[in-house]
């Protein structure tokens, strides 16, 4: 019998700005807006400039960086909106670990600016004049990697079948549902992209502006103790009300 969609739950972890934004206007490519994927294409110019793939992914192991790297620049040059790496989709997941894990786990709350962050260190290790021109040409990309605003995890419900697809792009979406729901022990992945959310998918926020690295699990199938999220989860009128 097939899953009826519109039951399941949803979560999707973010900055505290970027879930007041949705809840005001729904989801869109704000940080695509602001010029993100211009300057990632620009950067990855410039790194190709100081050494070949290889080297450059030798660099950012080096560094220990925590996001996807070049990998990560290119998918954003190509515009790729397809497979891994893809940007600029809303991005939810039927395994609210992970959703904790990605919002309090990542500093920047996105593995889009983090991708920018940590590829202008490196590209500030290579002393490239791009680095120096960024503040000027790219304010608000400076704006938001600076200026990182707490942890949340929306959740989301009523969503129909025709929004959701993989993470990956794919439209088989039954088998990914079908694994998490029967052995959720497992910890699969179960992330989705759902296309046009509105302010009303959201019916609730997890406050995680006092939790830290420490709270969490790198383990695929760690959840949150079910006392702690009912302390953070709020109804998003509830949430909404509390941040103006």
């Amino acid at each position: 019998m097939p899953i009826e969609k519109r039951g399941l739950t949803f979560f999707h972890g973010t900055s505290t700005a970027a879930a007041i934004d949705i809840l005001s206007s729904g989801a869109r490519d704000a940080l695509g807006e602001i010029g993100c994927r211009e300057l990632a294409s620009e950067i990855l110019t410039a790194l190709l400039k100081h050494g070949n793939e290889w080297e450059l992914n030798q660099r950012f192991s080096r560094a220990r960086c925590e996001s996807p790297g070049l990998m990560a620049l290119r998918s954003m040059h190509d515009r790729d909106r397809q497979g891994q790496y893809a940007y600029g989709h809303f991005f939810a997941t039927l395994n609210i670990g992970n959703a904790y894990r990605y919002a309090v786990g990542n500093p920047l709350r996105s593995e889009y600016l983090l991708t920018i962050s940590d590829s202008l260190k490196i590209l500030r290790g290579f002393e490239d004049p791009l680095v120096d021109e960024v503040p000027s040409r790219y304010p608000e990309v400076v704006r938001a990697i600076e200026s990182s605003s707490p942890a949340v995890v929306l959740e989301l419900t009523n969503i129909d079948e025709g929004r959701l697809t993989l993470a990956t792009g794919g439209s088989e979406i039954e088998p990914e549902i079908e694994d998490f729901l029967a052995f959720p022990e497992q910890g699969w992945p179960a992330a989705f992209r759902i296309e046009n959310v509105k302010p009303s998918d959201v019916i609730a926020v997890h406050d995680l502006s006092d939790w830290s690295r420490d709270d969490i699990v790198p383990s695929s199938r760690w959840r949150p103790n079910p006392d702690r999220v009912a302390i953070v989860r709020k109804s998003a009128e509830q949430w909404r009300a509390l941040v103006r």
